[in-house]
């Protein structure tokens, strides 16, 4: 991390891991910017727990182009259901809602 590399999977999903297991009471994690490709939600899967869903902060096509890696994990999620998306270009108060709905029944 302090050479600025990339992290690899195995070593995010041990840190995340032991993380989660410091909170064993709580069974629900906000993880943001996580999984980044498909492969570590796949890992992540097999390995720690299931995802219950990920969120898809998306705007006009002129404003946002999905990262690639950020699309594959969408494409990778839309297919089960698990991939919830908010269209951006609306009032921050509207965005605001749909996330707290998203959030509200799981807590």
């Amino acid at each position: 991390i302090k050479k600025g590399q990339v992290v690899p999977d195995e070593v995010t999903l041990q840190i995340l891991k032991k993380a989660m297991l410091k909170c064993q009471d709580t069974n629900r994690f906000f993880l943001e910017g996580f999984p980044k490709s498909a492969e570590q939600a796949k890992l992540f899967e097999q390995e720690i727990a299931s995802v219950a869903f990920v969120v898809s902060l998306e705007g006009t096509a002129e404003e946002t182009q999905m990262p690639e890696d950020v699309a594959q994990v969408v494409s990778y999620y839309a297919p089960i259901g698990k991939v919830r998306r908010v269209s951006m270009d609306r009032a921050p108060e509207a965005v605001y809602a749909d996330l707290r709905s998203f959030f509200k029944c799981r807590f």
